[in-house]
C-alpha cells in the first residue's frame, strides 16, 4: 500500500472509531432518559458494544499524558444486578476513580456500583 493509501486508510479508520464513540455517547444519553428499566439496560448494553467496537479498531489506548484525564462511568446496580442509573466523572487514573467513587457515591442507591473506563470494568462495589 502506498503512503497516501496508508494515510487515507488511517484517516478512515479514525473516522469510524470516532463514529462508534459518538454512537456510544448518544446511546448512553438515551439510556439516562429512559424511564423503562429494561429499555435502559438494553441501551447501556448497546453503548458498551459501540465502545468495545471502537476500542477493538483503535487498539490499546495510548498512555495518558500529563494533560489528559480519562473519563469514567459509574453504573448503579439494583438488587437484581440491573443498572438503575449512571454518571460520568473524571479521574487521573483507576486508583483515583475508585477512591473518588467510594467517597462520593457510597449512598443508598441500589445495592452497589461498577466503575467503567470505556468497555473495561475497573471496579465493583457491593454494599
Amino acid at each position: 500500500m502506498s503512503e497516501d493509501g496508508e494515510r487515507r486508510h488511517d484517516f478512515e479508520l479514525r473516522a469510524i472509531v470516532h463514529e462508534y464513540e459518538r454512537q456510544a455517547e448518544e446511546t448512553l444519553d438515551l439510556a439516562k432518559r429512559a424511564t423503562d428499566a429494561a429499555k435502559r439496560q438494553k441501551l447501556i448494553s448497546l453503548a458498551n458494544s459501540f465502545t468495545e467496537l471502537a476500542e477493538a479498531l483503535r487498539g490499546p489506548r495510548p498512555r495518558l499524558t500529563k494533560y489528559s484525564i480519562p473519563r469514567y462511568r459509574i453504573q448503579f446496580l439494583n438488587q437484581a444486578d440491573d443498572i438503575i442509573g449512571f454518571e460520568f466523572f473524571d479521574a487521573d487514573g483507576d486508583e483515583q476513580a475508585i477512591g473518588r467513587a467510594g467517597l462520593v457515591y457510597s449512598s443508598n442507591i441500589g445495592k452497589g456500583y461498577e466503575i467503567w473506563d470505556g468497555a473495561r470494568r475497573v471496579h465493583v462495589e457491593i454494599y
